[in-house]
């Protein structure tokens, strides 16, 4: 059942995430992997912001979200067509920029991986851990429930079987205290270590591509600077 109602309130307006050196830094690192013309996807929130100012290259956007960030990269001349999403999540900016637009579309539509894989597709997610073969969290800790999977599954996967496809996880290597390389991740897996191409932290990029378990291990190791405690 799909239930439409009218209302006279505004939309929810959200804080925009403070900028750091670290964000900036991963944002950077990601940005180098996209080419012109790619279809990108990307996680809301703080890494998904820095990646978009960091880009210098006109992409499409095809996407879950569309925030503040895709305003900026708009005014730069840098969206290539229409940007597609599920839902908006900003600032008032946002809403005032889509208004008139169409911009969303039902997830049906939006996470369909026939349709995402066939395109140049780089899927930019997050995560709250990964494990040392490349296995990623976005959930929670244990019992505390963060959010929900959302369609990190969904893009990263249709990331890697897109032609020139390529799936990005970007996280900092500390997170709220805790390191965000385990041994072994706090939750069962969100995204399985087979949808994730790349991994981008502040100190570097690791190809996971073609690996063994032993060297995603050593890749991963030394873009987080020492093991996991």
């Amino acid at each position: 059942m799909t239930v439409v109602h009218e209302t006279n309130r505004a939309p929810l307006e959200l804080s925009l995430p403070g900028r750091t050196e670290v964000t900036d830094e991963f944002g950077r690192l990601a940005a180098t992997l996209v080419r012109p013309g790619d279809s990108l996807q990307f996680s809301p929130g703080g890494v998904g912001d820095a990646f978009l100012r960091a880009l210098d290259v006109p992409v499409r956007i095809d996407s879950g979200t569309a925030g503040d960030a895709d305003v900026d990269l708009d005014a730069r001349g840098l969206i290539l067509d229409s940007p597609l999403a599920t839902y908006l999540a900003g600032s008032g900016v946002v809403y005032r920029w889509a208004d008139t637009r169409r911009i969303l579309a039902r997830v049906e539509h939006t996470h369909n991986l026939t349709r995402l894989a066939n395109q140049e597709l780089v899927a930019m997610s997050t995560a709250l851990e990964i494990d040392l073969t490349g296995q990623v969290n976005v959930e929670g800790f244990g019992a505390d429930v963060i959010a929900g999977v959302g369609g990190h599954p969904d893009y990263a996967g249709a990331a890697v079987q897109a032609i020139d496809g390529l799936s990005v996880v970007a996280l900092p290597t500390v997170r709220g205290g805790r390191r965000t390389l385990v041994d072994r991740l706090s939750t069962p897996t969100s995204t399985t270590r087979s949808d994730v191409d790349v991994v981008v932290t502040e100190n570097g990029i690791a190809d996971l591509r073609g690996l063994s378990d032993a060297e995603r291990t050593r890749a991963l190791r030394s873009i987080w600077g020492s093991d996991p405690s």
